[in-house]
């Protein structure tokens, strides 16, 4: 099935990759003889990726398609217009080149709080917590950024240094976001009823490949993409896993901890693909994800499970300081609260609150070599 396969396979890419098409192994004629079947493969995975239009280039105007001959090794690519699903595979030059790419990283800390409406019955947790994430991710595309501790304009190559021959190639950059908070406050929010309360809260790891003539704005556009594509991979895989329970107390804290990221080299490139494992999960138990989904023979020690790691003290503590904030609520609702905004959140009728806390610690950026 080419549009499930597509769909995992794009919320596993870092920022800067994008799907282009399939290849397909066979004789010289292989184009001729299964054209019907390679057309409605590419038409499937256009339909899947058009409904994840943030997540990949919505500005290719094609899909592609390459046939290698095992006996001879001659690739030979043809190409799909997505203005014309119906038409016929046109032929398309096809080169084969040394690519040198930047790595781009960024630690991005989450603390995101917003209500659940009363009929939040009728949407599930995971378009809750997207929803609650939508106003920083949108954020995140717009903001400026510091390259390696410095200011840099957004039409600034990356890398300065890029026009003298062999320097600025392949190098690795550590970026920090910045983006408009005021953007992403949530308060006006909680003005709204309520039935609970969703707090997202806790640091992930970005990642991005660019060529190496990209400029801080694609920098900034391509480790965004990275971050929803992140987030909603590991968001949905958690939300996927959980038993529908109510609980005992209608007024309980729940502590939820999604899954972490981990990379694999996608060898011999420069490049590294995600997996994300859940609490108790170790390296091996993403093997399997990488053969199935990108082809990897790996072992354990390839994976690079320490990009993000789990925090139980902190994920615990902040549980317990986000309770401790809805008693204190409770406690201005029953005295009479003076503050406006306050006053109408605490005259909701609070039913449950639902945390999710993402305890994620970044121990630091690393080389693709260094495990």
């Amino acid at each position: 099935m080419p549009g499930r396969h597509a769909k995992q396979v794009i919320q596993l890419l870092p920022g800067g990759l994008d799907i282009l098409g399939l290849f397909v192994v066979g004789g010289a004629d292989v184009l001729k003889t299964q054209e019907a079947q390679l057309r409605t493969a590419l038409n499937a995975i256009y339909r899947a990726l058009d409904k994840l239009p943030q997540l990949h280039d919505r500005e290719a105007e094609e899909r592609l398609v390459a046939a290698v001959d095992p006996r001879t090794n001659k690739v030979t690519c043809r190409s799909l217009e997505l203005s014309n699903l119906t038409a016929s595979l046109r032929p398309a030059e096809w080169r084969f080149q040394e690519v040198r790419w930047h790595r781009v990283q960024s630690e991005l800390f989450l603390d995101v709080t917003a209500g659940v409406a009363p009929l939040a019955a009728e949407t599930t947790m995971f378009r809750q917590i997207m929803m609650s994430l939508e106003p920083l991710l949108a954020s995140l595309s717009d903001s400026t950024c510091l390259v390696d501790g410095r200011m840099a304009a957004s039409d600034a190559p990356l890398a300065a240094d890029e026009g003298r021959p062999g320097k600025g190639a392949g190098r690795t950059f550590a970026l920090d976001l910045l983006y408009d908070t005021a953007k992403t406050a949530p308060a006006e929010k909680l003005l709204e009823p309520a039935d609970a309360v969703i707090r997202v809260s806790g640091r992930v790891h970005c990642l991005a490949y660019l060529h190496t003539k990209a400029t801080v704005a694609e920098a900034v556009s391509a480790l965004s993409r990275d971050t929803r594509r992140s987030l909603l991979a590991r968001c949905q895989m958690h939300c996927d896993s959980l038993v529908e329970e109510q609980p005992s107390d209608e007024s309980a804290t729940v502590l939820h901890e999604p899954p972490r990221r981990v990379l694999a080299p996608l060898a011999p490139s420069q490049l590294h693909a995600s997996d994300y494992l859940f609490p108790g999960d170790t390296a091996a138990d993403s093997l399997q994800t990488f053969q199935d989904l990108f082809g990897l023979e790996l072992q354990s020690e390839d994976v690079m499970d320490t990009v993000e790691t789990p925090s139980e003290e902190r994920a615990h503590s902040e549980c317990s300081s986000a309770a401790g904030a809805l008693d204190d609520l409770r406690e201005l609702q029953s005295g009479g609260a003076r503050c406006s905004w306050l006053h109408l959140l605490l005259a909701v009728a609070i039913a449950a609150v639902g945390i999710l806390v993402s305890s994620l610690a970044l121990i630091g950026p690393r080389s693709p070599g260094q495990h």
